[in-house]
């Protein structure tokens, strides 16, 4: 017999990695994105 319990609790950890992943990208995203936009405005104040 299957251990339904088993493979279930295989699947939620399999679901929380998914989401922790996504969820590190969607974060080294946005960083990436306010160093860019940071660094942007510092060059242009250095310009100007």
């Amino acid at each position: 017999m299957l251990d339904l319990v088993g493979l279930r609790r295989i699947k939620d950890k399999n679901k929380l990695f998914l989401n922790c992943k996504k969820y590190l990208q969607d974060d080294m995203l946005y960083f990436r994105s306010l160093i860019i936009f940071w660094s942007n405005k510092i060059s242009i104040n250095i310009i100007v």
